[in-house]
C-alpha cells in the first residue's frame, strides 16, 4: 500500500526554484466592459440572476489568473478555460486584459457556429 504525501508541492521544489516562485508577483488584471456585459448576458440566459459588476469582475480576474490555456486567438490573445467557462485574454505590457467572456462549452460552440455562418454567407447579390 502506498503512502500519501501530505507535503505542499512547493516544499518538494529545489530551493532556487521555490525562491523564484515566491518572489514573483501576480500581474494586474483589467476587465473590459464588453466582458462584463457578456458575462451578465450569459448569466441571464442561464436563468441565474446576474451578479453585481464588482463580483463579476472579481470572478473574471480570478479566472484569467487561474485558467488553463486552450488555444491562441488572432491578435495575440489566448482562450482560457476556468471551471468550464471560457475567456479571451490578452497581455498588454505587464497587465492581463480580459477581452470577452465566451460562456460555457455549449454557448461558446453556438457563438462560434454563428460566426462561421456569417463568414460563409454571400455579402452582396448581383
Amino acid at each position: 500500500m502506498s503512502q500519501v504525501l501530505s507535503v505542499p508541492i512547493a516544499d518538494l521544489l529545489p530551493p532556487g526554484v521555490r525562491a523564484r516562485l515566491e518572489g514573483m508577483a501576480r500581474p494586474p488584471v483589467a476587465v473590459t466592459r464588453h466582458a462584463l456585459e457578456r458575462f451578465s448576458d450569459w448569466r441571464r440566459g442561464a436563468g441565474v440572476e446576474a451578479p453585481d459588476p464588482e463580483a463579476a469582475g472579481a470572478f473574471l480576474r480570478g479566472a484569467a489568473l487561474k485558467g488553463r490555456f486552450v488555444r491562441r486567438l488572432p491578435g495575440g490573445a489566448w482562450e482560457v478555460e476556468h471551471q468550464g467557462l471560457y475567456l479571451a485574454v490578452k497581455r498588454e505590457g505587464r497587465t492581463l486584459v480580459v477581452l470577452t467572456f465566451n460562456g460555457d462549452r455549449a454557448w461558446r460552440h453556438w457563438c462560434r457556429k454563428q460566426r462561421r455562418k456569417e463568414r460563409g454567407r454571400a455579402r452582396w447579390t448581383i
